[in-house]
């Protein structure tokens, strides 16, 4: 790795403690949370460098206690018994934007905010997260997964919901990079299933269709006979959704895979 490329700093938080201990909480790492964030950041200097493959893409540091906090993956790999225990820098498959935004949303727990243009503006919106949380899924953040579950379901519930605006590329890349039980995919699922109205054309061409899995139309088109009386007569005059039983609008838990009741409540504590 080019030592010489553009490393990626953060502010310190030393002046802001003290701080709790990380402690060995029985839920510590499914959610970003401060306290915990703060005393790993304060209290080891170790820094694991990350970067996407490529010439020329920024090197980011990261400290290492708080990589191996969120990402069992890279806890494994940098506490456990193998050689990659002695390695201080890591290619992550993923583009650079989706390691930028999780190596922002690692230190400051935010994802930006849901405001955002209407379509084409979505389609982008979009585009950046869902590949976020294939990264997210694959070295094993549980935290980042419900964030940008959640992000994404505030921004879709104050937008026009007549249509998902989905970039079909981005879905048959998520798609095809995520397992079928991920809940990603059961809320793409649900989010095509309530709010897809299918007879309108213009969302999708006929090329796109055919570019996205046959089993995830089979799922929609299952989920839409479902809902017999229709999602979409359940639409504002701005098309927001106003269905309170409507699970990708208004039960973003659903898809936060929670363990149990008590998870649950001790993940809205945090």
């Amino acid at each position: 790795m080019d030592e010489t490329a553009t490393d990626t700093s953060y502010p310190s938080l030393k002046d802001e403690g003290p701080f709790p201990s990380p402690g060995q909480d029985e839920y510590a790492g499914n959610c970003w949370d401060y306290s915990h964030t703060s005393a790993l950041i304060t209290e080891s200097a170790e820094m694991i460098q990350l970067q996407v493959t490529g010439i020329d893409k920024p090197v980011h540091a990261v400290h290492k206690s708080l990589l191996c906090f969120y990402s069992k993956y890279y806890d494994a790999a940098l506490n456990g018994p193998y050689a990659e225990a002695k390695k201080t820098s890591f290619t992550v498959r993923c583009s650079a934007n989706a390691l930028a935004l999780f190596i922002s949303w690692l230190y400051t727990g935010s994802l930006g905010s849901v405001e955002r243009e209407q379509d084409p503006g979505y389609r982008y919106f979009l585009g950046s997260f869902l590949p976020l949380y294939v990264l997210a899924d694959q070295i094993e953040v549980l935290a980042l997964r419900r964030d940008v579950l959640t992000h994404l379901q505030l921004s879709a519930v104050e937008g026009d919901r007549s249509q998902p605006p989905m970039d079909c590329k981005v879905l048959q890349y998520t798609l095809k990079h995520l397992p079928v039980s991920s809940p990603m995919r059961d809320w793409l699922v649900d989010t095509y299933a309530h709010h897809w109205d299918s007879g309108s054309g213009g969302f999708v061409s006929d090329g796109d269709m055919r570019s996205i899995p046959a089993d995830f139309l089979c799922q929609v088109l299952n989920g839409m006979a479902r809902d017999k009386n229709g999602m979409m007569a359940e639409m504002s005059s701005d098309f927001t959704c106003i269905k309170p039983d409507c699970s990708c609008c208004f039960d973003i838990c659903q898809y936060h895979e929670h363990q149990d009741e008590e998870e649950q409540e001790a993940s809205k504590q945090l």
